[in-house]
């Protein structure tokens, strides 16, 4: 049964090499508008009429689904107006594989980034990590965060898709999707990913 995008889905769309963020804020029959979070700075977006196609997770398997843009809203919180078409499809599970590694890791918080949140991964995948925190961060909020491999650190940038409080213990279970996929650090950890048995 394919799994059909609705209001607060976390989403990607790609079009001509280019990524960009984006949450469901309003489905309509064949229609979506997505909430722009990418920063714009440097992003070019797509003119109405182009083809995009839209990604997002459900359980442990990614979806797809071919969409046209209608109309670019560029306010405050910038947005764009999509008709859907045809179907979503799911992609092939072995792009999500999670493995189950305690990876120590670090976010950097707080307006100068001087606030530290030590902590270590319960899985990772090409797509994201899992992690306890011990304070809830913001769903939807950006992240920095340094992953220790084998003999190297690397830096990347994620944004929270799910933080919930576990009443048995003072930790929040967080949900983490990388965002910056492009550069060598994140070309790293999913070499060293590929390198597990």
């Amino acid at each position: 049964m394919a799994v059909f995008l609705s209001a607060n889905t976390h989403t990607e769309f790609t079009y001509g090499g280019t990524a960009v963020s984006t949450v469901v804020k309003l489905r309509l029959r064949d229609q979506c508008y997505l909430e722009i979070l990418s920063p714009l700075a440097g992003v070019r977006l797509p003119s109405p009429e182009t083809r995009i196609s839209l990604r997002w997770q459900w359980a442990q398997t990614l979806w797809q689904q071919e969409a046209v843009v209608e109309r670019v809203d560029l306010s405050e919180a910038p947005l764009l107006s999509v008709v859907l078409q045809g179907e979503p499809q799911a992609e092939e599970n072995r792009r999500t594989r999670r493995y189950q590694v305690a990876l120590p890791l670090v976010f950097t918080t707080g307006r100068l980034g001087l606030k530290k949140v030590l902590t270590e991964t319960e899985d990772v995948s090409v797509e994201g990590l899992r992690c306890q925190v011990p304070k809830p961060f913001a769903e939807g909020s950006p992240v920095d965060m340094t992953i220790s491999l084998r003999g190297a650190s690397v830096r990347i940038r994620g944004q929270v898709l799910r933080c919930a409080a576990q009443e048995a213990q003072d930790m929040a279970t967080m949900a983490v999707r990388f965002v910056q996929t492009d550069t060598r650090e994140f070309q790293m950890l999913r070499a060293y990913l590929e390198s597990l048995p």
